[in-house]
């Protein structure tokens, strides 16, 4: 199966709108899951997306976000801390971002599943836990 193509011009907006909604202090960047929720909030404007093209939109908007403008993890321009970062790449490759960003989906189309909703906040627990008690 491949990949959607990424249109440039749609992910360059979401990635100047994110970045703008952070600096006005609109989303919450401590918490790895009001980023993923908020970003999908602003996709949802985006017509025709599939959850597969929002999950990619997300992921390389998140990834660009966090370098900051010199494209390097770690430094003073990054806009979302390094403790969030760590959080959402587990996120991204346990493909936990890829059911958060169903579920956001199914809430938003009242197909709420309690017992998605009580997986996947056990597999967020854990991971917070594994993520924040390393140091």
């Amino acid at each position: 199966m491949t990949q959607p193509e990424i249109d440039t011009l749609v992910l360059n907006s979401f990635i100047i709108t994110m970045k703008q909604a952070i600096r006005d202090k609109k989303i919450n960047v401590d918490n790895p899951l009001i980023v993923i929720t908020k970003a999908m909030e602003i996709l949802e404007h985006v017509n025709g997306l599939s959850g597969k093209e929002k999950k990619m939109y997300i992921i390389q908007t998140i990834e660009t976000i966090a370098k900051g403008d010199d494209g390097i993890f770690g430094t003073a321009d990054d806009l979302i801390p390094e403790r969030t970062i760590r959080a959402l790449k587990t996120f991204i490759e346990q493909d936990i971002i890829g059911d958060t960003i169903q579920l956001v989906t199914d809430i938003s189309k009242g197909k709420f599943e309690i017992n998605k909703v009580q997986k996947l906040g056990m597999s967020c627990f854990n991971i917070f836990n594994t993520c924040f008690h390393k140091q």
